[in-house]
């Protein structure tokens, strides 16, 4: 779909300023240069302090315009913004201390069997309701393929036999 919102087109300096803002009411299909004679324009040296205001690399065309920023902050979860001390509120987190206590399923907690961190070694008590209707299914699957294959063994056994055995068979 095009775009229909918020259509038109902006016009930077090479130094990274607004010069121009167009906007357009109907559908913009498409916006390029129209290119010019080499030499019809001179060349200029860039104006002094350009350089001060435009940082490649930065956000935003040419990075000019833009908030000096610091160097990037520690992420703080939203119910501790704002707080003084944010460190000394949230407790001291060791893997190795959960490991130990047997709260990660790993070899210490299961006696020696070493499953992945959130796995652990359920019994049929303690099984969901989904994954016990499933482990109900896959026996009940494998029983019924034991029964064929033993049918199949008996009525080869019969026909060996010499014993006629109706077509149906089951």
């Amino acid at each position: 779909p095009r775009l229909r919102v918020d259509n038109g087109f902006r016009i930077f300096k090479y130094d990274g300023t607004l010069v121009h803002t167009e906007k357009v009411e109907g559908e913009l299909y498409q916006v390029t240069w129209r290119p010019a004679k080499p030499n019809t324009y001179q060349d200029r040296p860039a104006s002094p302090g350009a350089g001060a205001r435009s940082t490649p690399g930065a956000s935003g065309p040419g990075g000019a315009n833009l908030p000096p920023t610091g160097p990037p902050k520690a992420y703080v979860p939203p119910h501790l913004r704002g707080k003084e001390g944010t460190a000394a509120v949230r407790p001291a987190f060791s893997l190795h201390d959960y490991e130990e206590a047997g709260k990660v399923g790993g070899a210490s907690a299961l006696g020696g069997v070493s499953l992945p961190p959130g796995a652990s070694a359920e019994e049929d008590g303690k099984l969901s309701k989904g994954a016990l209707k499933k482990k109900k299914a896959k026996e009940k699957a494998e029983r019924e393929q034991i029964e064929a294959l033993a049918l199949e063994d008996t009525n080869r056994a019969l026909a060996a036999a010499g014993i006629d055995v109706a077509a149906g068979g089951g």
